[in-house]
């Protein structure tokens, strides 16, 4: 079971959701709560074909993988 520790949980799209800390940054979960990606952005988005969307706190739009790489 996941804890409710979030403000804002997304759905979970290809094993990883987005989540909003008390802080209000997001970061993702796994399937069991895990918090594997930090919260360190100001919005993220749902997981596509290996991609997710997220805006930094100075309002950048980039694309992340897995593993928070930033890839574009």
């Amino acid at each position: 079971m996941i804890p409710c520790e979030w403000n804002f949980a997304d759905v979970f799209s290809e094993g990883l959701a987005a989540v909003e800390n008390s802080e209000g940054k997001y970061g993702y979960i796994d399937k069991t709560g895990l918090l594997v990606i930090p919260c360190q952005w100001k919005y993220a988005y749902v997981f596509k074909d290996g991609l997710a969307r997220v805006v930094d706190s100075d309002g950048n739009m980039h694309y992340i993988d897995n593993t928070a790489k930033i890839v574009k």
